[in-house]
């Protein structure tokens, strides 16, 4: 927990509001772990699972965006390259990996080996995008990545 709350921001400008949301990610996001291990979908291709689950997510976001009024195409050129790419990289191909590492290893093993994800965030934004480190970010790397090695390991 101490690693989450470094991560997420808390101790130096984060977000009361963005550290909820991502915790309100993390436990609905739990639900689907545990539903979809215990369910015969586990036994479905991981292609076949992360179709219908972007089809079902496609279909209640846009709802959504359309009542709030929130729908927009209005993107340049470069908008509509990254929404292509986050779609295809972050939920095509990165669910599908989820889906398989489930079927493989178990949902809260999988779910532990996740928590690599804000690490690997934290990584690319300094290398790629010259985000800066703090060393409360590098103490909130190194408490997830030990309890994701102790919790997976036992």
């Amino acid at each position: 927990m101490i690693g989450a709350v470094l991560l997420g921001g808390a101790l130096h400008g984060g977000s009361a509001g963005g550290f909820l949301a991502a915790l309100a990610s993390a436990v609905t996001y739990s639900f689907f772990v545990v539903f979809f291990e215990h369910s015969s979908a586990k036994q479905l291709p991981a292609e076949v699972t992360t179709f219908w689950l972007s089809v079902f997510s496609a279909v209640q976001i846009g709802a959504v965006a359309a009542v709030i009024g929130q729908w927009t195409l209005q993107f340049d050129f470069i908008g509509h390259l990254a929404h292509i790419g986050l779609g295809f990289v972050a939920s095509a191909i990165a669910a599908t990996f989820y889906q398989l590492g489930v079927q493989r290893c178990g949902g809260v093993r999988t779910s532990m080996l996740g928590t690599f994800e804000p690490v690997t965030s934290i990584v690319v934004g300094a290398l790629f995008f010259h985000e800066h480190l703090t060393v409360l970010l590098v103490i909130g790397m190194v408490c997830v990545l030990a309890a994701s090695v102790i919790l997976v390991k036992e």
